[in-house]
């Protein structure tokens, strides 16, 4: 599985653990919720560093264990 694929698995995972619409976390995050759809995609993609640190640190884990 590709680096793209399993940040989409595990975000949804941590969604779905926290119970957080993809609104929500655009909200939190204070990104465009198209953005979110764009990463959970069909063409997923790995967002910038700056926001993989926001989605960390919301979801109290590390940046390594998004991405793998």
């Amino acid at each position: 599985m590709t680096t793209d694929k399993r940040f989409k698995h595990n975000l949804l995972k941590l969604m779905g653990v926290y119970s957080l619409t993809q609104q929500q976390l655009a909200d939190e995050l204070e990104i465009d919720i198209r953005t979110i759809g764009y990463w959970l995609g069909k063409r997923s993609s790995i967002p910038m560093v700056t926001t993989l640190i926001k989605i960390a640190s919301r979801f109290d884990t590390t940046i390594e264990a998004l991405l793998n």
